[in-house]
Parts: structure tokens; C-alpha cells; sequence
């Protein structure tokens, strides 16, 4: 079975980011979301087929990522950086 975790920090200034929501997609079905704790860390709590997923992160007043990730195995280690995009 396959896991994935990492960390989510602001690219502006390397700090963690809470609540980002982290959606994993098999096509384009959502099988499991997961949101970043309050240090910006986060860890699938399900087991996954090893394979390919789609790998979305959000949050709110910054740029989203995606990413087309083949998850191995065990726990794959996926950190990711999003832009701030202004405003308050």
C-alpha cells in the first residue's frame, strides 16, 4: 500500500502553512482529502493502491499546485511551496 505526507509552507516567506486542503484524484474522482495541521505538515491516513494520482493543494489567498505524482509503495514525501497572492 502506498501513504503520502510532506510539508506546505508559503513560498513568500518559508513559514508553515495550516489548512491547506490536499485533495488526491484518481482520474477525476476525489478518494481522499486532507487538510495541513497547524504546522503545515500533513499524512494520509488511509492506505492507497500503489499507482498514479492527481495531487491538488488549496488554500484561500494562495496560488494552488497539482501535480500528476506516481505514489510507490509505502510513504512517498511530497512538500510543496504556494505563492501568496496578496491582498489581506
Amino acid at each position: 500500500m502506498a501513504g503520502l505526507y510532506g510539508e506546505i509552507t508559503n513560498t513568500t516567506d518559508g513559514q508553515p502553512l495550516p489548512n491547506v486542503l490536499i485533495t488526491i484524484e484518481r482520474t477525476t474522482t476525489p478518494i481522499y482529502k486532507v487538510y495541513s495541521n497547524k504546522s503545515g505538515q500533513y499524512t494520509t491516513v488511509i492506505a492507497l493502491e500503489p499507482g498514479w494520482y492527481n495531487i491538488t493543494f488549496e488554500k484561500a489567498g494562495f496560488s494552488s499546485f497539482t501535480a500528476y505524482q506516481l505514489l510507490n509503495a509505502g510513504f512517498n514525501l511530497m512538500n510543496v511551496g504556494l505563492a501568496f497572492l496578496g491582498g489581506e
